[in-house]
């Protein structure tokens, strides 16, 4: 049985959900159990926002961040997934000119406000990924 999205990444993709299901002409639920199978959330550091100045540098030190930063360079270099850094683009090892087919790379003029929403680079690139299968 596929494992459903928590409630805030569904969130996140409620955008991107909503025109998948018109798209294919499914649920809502039916796209969410897609996107558990097809989609991957990364976060460098798990953090409350408020807390974030205290935890500034500790991704080099958890090993779990480091497995990360590992995981998406090999994805990114295997250009056959789709990659999006929303943000601690630095962090994650990526700049503003990283981006190209395969990789959506959000500047850090962008990073605070990127989202997954209509009208961004990372929902039209995911959007058209999602909707050929």
């Amino acid at each position: 049985m596929p494992v459903v999205p928590i409630k805030r990444q569904q969130a996140k993709l409620k955008c991107l959900a909503t025109e998948l299901a018109r798209i294919r002409g499914q649920t809502i639920d039916e796209v969410h159990r897609a996107l558990a199978n097809r989609l991957a959330v990364l976060e460098l550091v798990p953090y409350a926002s408020v807390n974030i100045k205290k935890l500034r540098g500790i991704h080099k030190y958890l090993p779990s961040s480091q497995e990360a930063i590992k995981l998406l360079h090999g994805l990114a270099a295997e250009r056959e997934k789709l990659v999006v850094v929303a943000r601690s683009t630095s962090e994650f090892g990526f700049n503003d000119e990283d981006s190209r087919a395969g990789l959506v790379v959000y500047g850090a003029n962008h990073a605070l406000s990127a989202s997954l929403g209509k009208g961004g680079a990372a929902f039209s690139a995911l959007l058209e990924r999602l909707s050929r299968s």
